[in-house]
């Protein structure tokens, strides 16, 4: 019977020490009873508890039983040395009981087993194991297996980057992935979507690694954008018969080396109506969950991340995960989905960047398609807080409005005036490069899909120069800030600030003597309308708190601006009907592959 198990997923026992506590946690008998590291397991002192309620060693029952075909699960667990082992379910309630004790054999392995029919209270719930060593013990598997045939026979897993000048980065990711055996068996095809400088295969692969890179396919093609390169990914993946799966990368993540062995067991068990997540943890902060799935918020069409900024050592943020809502989609960091899926609601919508994986994310959920975002699958990712502003704002803000077309059709004056409020805040605030940005991504998206929805790299060139020229300018690097010389909040304002903003509206449209704080710095957070109102000039530290831009007032781009968004708002209140409809009637033809293929250069 032991031998007909098949395995779920294994812990790695051998983790990084500053994201252990994702994978154990202990409370040892004296100070300096650490656990030590060994080629077949992990050491601990007699007298020490090893608590395996953690991100990777849990098993999430919700999820497992929810959307696969999995009925029951068992915990595997070999232990030398004397130990007593514990199993523990907590629900969604907060109750916590004893659900089985280990009884190892005469190799120290347990077996117990659990069953979603048998389970008592039926409730969102997770299991984890308690061992307590009673003399010197090594750990040397935690395995969640089951006896239970997979609905699908066979996962063909195709992995697609779409990568632009982050070599360093991707050489990272790729030799992650195939220096793990046991990761590596789970990918049939590794398609790599360059679409910068060029580099080869041997570039990018380790000695160690070269011969598995017989798995990866190279594509070189000009710059179509996060959209234009995993949309190659899915079709290459499309047209290869020995693919059931598509599995999309950032080419920036750092692996958690097991997590695709749980995608790919996950995917064995699944129905075909589920497309899977992966969380983003911070890679700053490495412990800390930075989003676990998005929704839409209603007002204004803009993400709002779901667990974002938990730190994932503590229990709350595990209870959290056993019952989180259903989300409206999941990054492309990491999203996995079958070919199934692909035929039945078609490729991603042309929009070069920010929003195709919020656009696919409502059309699944449109079509009764579930995104799970799985506990344990995770990337560590750049935080998005890193990222902020820039020329990508034009795509937002161009994107959301074909998003609001398409998926919720409603009166565009709640739209309009959202963006208008952002308007007003960047011109007050000297952030004329998002304004311009903002005004251009209105004027494209009122002149129709044939504009709108584009991969066309000239369009960024485009984009980019308009960012530069209304955008702040760079402090050179022998700039030194000071203490002394940050500009200190307004507190007056922040209390008054509807009178704050007015004060600066009446400050940039009348000629009134303004003081000026070149050489004086503000923190990006704290880069606001009450705080820089009367300013003629000033310098943010940005968010990374090294790099520093400087500001400009100027009441002619101040005036310019306010007219072209007056022009554009009429425009668009009077066009939008008309042009709404030739979205919602020609977006079946911009996601076929017939036109994708008349977008991207397969003849090469």
């Amino acid at each position: 019977m032991k031998n007909t198990y098949k395995t779920l997923y294994s812990l790695d026992l051998k983790p990084r020490h500053e994201v252990e506590i994702l994978y154990y946690k202990y409370i040892a008998l004296e100070k300096g009873h650490y656990p030590s590291q060994l080629d077949d397991g992990i050491s601990f002192k007699s007298g020490t508890t090893i608590d395996f309620d953690t991100l990777f060693a849990t098993f999430f029952e919700t999820d497992w039983y929810k959307y696969t075909a999995l009925e029951s699960v068992t915990l595997r667990i070999r232990v030398s040395g004397s130990h007593a082992a514990t199993v523990y379910r907590k629900t969604n309630t907060g109750d916590i009981y004893i659900v089985g004790r280990a009884q190892p054999d005469e190799d120290g392995v347990s077996y117990i087993g659990f069953s979603k029919y048998t389970t008592l209270p039926n409730l969102p719930a997770r299991l984890w194991v308690v061992v307590d060593a009673l003399s010197d013990v090594v750990v040397h598997e935690l395995s969640w297996v089951t006896s239970d045939n997979p609905a699908h026979k066979k996962v063909g897993l195709g992995v697609c980057f779409a990568t632009f000048n982050r070599l360093p980065y991707l050489k990272r990711v790729i030799n992650d992935l195939l220096s793990n055996d046991e990761s590596c068996s789970c990918v049939e095809k590794v398609f790599l979507v360059n679409q910068g400088a060029d580099f080869r295969i041997a570039d990018l692969v380790e000695p160690r690694n070269l011969a598995k890179s017989g798995m990866i396919k190279l594509i070189n093609q000009d710059n179509f954008g996060g959209c234009g390169g995993f949309t190659r990914g899915i079709m290459e993946s499309m047209a290869d018969q020995s693919l059931t799966h598509i599995l999309l990368c950032d080419d920036d993540i750092a692996f958690e080396p097991h997590s695709i062995i749980r995608l790919t067991s996950f995917l064995k068990y699944c129905r075909d109506d589920v497309a899977v997540g992966g969380q983003m943890l911070d890679i700053l902060r490495p412990n800390f969950l930075y989003e676990s799935g998005a929704v839409l918020q209603e007002k204004n069409l803009t993400p709002r991340p779901l667990g974002h900024n938990m730190y994932l050592g503590e229990q709350h943020t595990l209870d959290f995960l056993i019952s989180q809502s259903r989300v409206d989609y999941n990054g492309w960091w990491y999203f996995a989905f079958s070919k199934k899926i692909v035929e039945k609601i078609a490729l991603p919508m042309p929009c070069f960047i920010r929003g195709d994986d919020i656009e696919y994310g409502i059309r699944l959920k449109k079509n009764d398609i579930h995104t799970v975002v799985l506990p344990g699958v995770v990337v560590w990712h750049e935080p998005f807080y890193m990222k902020l502003g820039g020329w990508q704002y034009y795509y937002e803000v161009k994107n959301r409005l074909v998003l609001q077309v398409l998926h919720y059709q409603r009166d565009i004056k709640r739209d309009l005036n959202n963006i208008a409020t952002v308007f007003i805040r960047d011109i007050l605030s000297c952030r004329y490069y998002t304004a311009k940005l903002a005004i251009v991504a209105m004027e494209d998206f009122i002149n129709g899909p044939e504009v709108a929805l584009t991969c066309e790299p000239k369009k960024l060139a485009d984009v980019r120069a308009l960012a530069k020229k209304y955008g702040p300018s760079s402090v050179a690097g022998d700039y030194i800030p000071t203490e002394h010389c940050r500009i200190k909040k307004a507190w007056w304002r922040r209390i008054l600030k509807r009178q704050a903003w007015a004060l600066a509206f009446i400050q940039n449209l009348l000629p009134t003597p303004l003081a000026s704080k070149e050489h004086c710095f503000i923190n990006a957070w704290e880069f606001n309308i009450a705080n820089t109102a009367g300013l003629r000039e000033f310098i943010v530290r940005e968010m990374d708190g090294s790099s520093f831009t400087a500001y400009r007032r100027s009441r002619k781009r101040f005036v310019y601006l306010l007219i072209e968004f007056a022009v554009i708002y009429l425009k668009m209140r009077w066009r939008y009907s008309k042009v709404s409809n030739t979205y919602r009637e020609n977006i079946a033809r911009y996601t076929s592959a017939s036109h994708w293929r008349g977008i991207l250069p397969f003849d090469k």
